[in-house]
C-alpha cells in the first residue's frame, strides 16, 4: 500500500511539473494572451497556484476537499469565458454569462447545505465537466468549420480547445469508474483509477503545449 500511495502522489506530482512547464512556456509568450486569450492564461496559472496547494496540504491536512469548491467554480468561469470568445456566438455570450452565474451560487449551495466542504465536490466536477466538453466541442466544430480550407491543428487554439476536451471528456468517464469502483472498497482498484486519471491527464497537458509551441511572434 506505502507503494500505491507513494505511486498516487507521484501521479499528481507529475502534473504540477507539466503544469509549471506549460506556465513558463505561456509568460515567454505574454505578448499572445490578449483580450479572450487572456483567460487561459488565468487559468494556467490559477490550477498551477491550486495544484501546488493541492500537493502541499495533502501532505499537511488531513482533509483538503473544500480547496475543490474553489478551484471548480474558477476553473469553469475562466474556460466558459476563454471558449466563449472562440466560437462567437451571441447566445452562447448569454448561456456562459448565465452558468457562471448559477454555478457560482450552486457550489455556494453545495459546499455549505449540499455535498458538504468536507467531502468531495461529486456533482461540481460533473457539471463542471459537461459544461466544458460541451463548449470545447462547439469550440472545435466552429474552428474547422471556419477554417474548412486549412490545417485545422496548425492553429494554436486548436491544440487548446482539444486539450481541453480531452481533459475534461475523461474527468466525466474516470469519476463514473471511480463511482463504480467504490462499492467493492478495494483501495487497490481505487487507486489504479486515480493513478491511471491522473497519468492520463499529464499526457493531455501535452496538447496545451503543443498548442504553446505554435505561438510565433507576428
Amino acid at each position: 500500500m506505502d507503494f500505491t500511495l507513494g505511486l498516487y502522489r507521484f501521479s499528481g506530482w507529475s502534473q504540477d511539473i507539466v503544469w509549471l512547464l506549460i506556465c513558463w512556456m505561456m509568460l515567454r509568450r505574454k505578448w499572445y494572451w490578449k483580450q479572450y486569450k487572456a483567460f487561459f492564461l488565468a487559468y494556467a496559472i490559477s490550477v498551477t497556484i491550486f495544484e501546488l496547494i493541492y500537493a502541499i496540504t495533502a501532505l499537511t491536512l488531513t482533509n483538503n476537499l473544500f480547496l475543490d469548491y474553489i478551484y471548480i467554480p474558477l476553473e469553469l468561469m475562466l474556460l466558459g469565458f476563454f471558449l466563449k470568445g472562440i466560437i462567437k456566438l451571441k447566445w452562447i455570450d448569454y448561456f456562459v454569462y448565465a452558468a457562471s452565474v448559477i454555478y457560482a451560487l450552486f457550489a455556494i449551495f453545495n459546499a455549505f447545505w449540499g455535498e458538504g466542504y468536507e467531502n468531495y465536490n461529486s456533482y461540481g466536477a460533473l457539471i463542471s465537466s459537461l459544461y466544458l466538453t460541451f463548449l470545447s466541442g462547439l469550440s472545435l466544430f466552429i474552428l474547422f468549420k471556419r477554417n474548412v480550407n486549412k490545417r485545422l491543428f496548425s492553429m494554436p487554439e486548436s491544440w487548446l480547445v482539444f486539450g481541453i476536451f480531452l481533459i475534461y471528456t475523461s474527468i466525466i468517464i474516470f469519476d463514473y469508474i471511480y463511482g463504480l469502483a467504490v462499492p467493492y472498497k478495494n483501495d487497490t482498484i481505487l487507486y489504479a483509477v486515480l493513478i491511471t486519471q491522473n497519468f492520463l491527464k499529464s499526457f493531455f497537458l501535452f496538447f496545451y503545449i503543443k498548442g504553446i509551441s505554435l505561438i510565433k511572434k507576428m
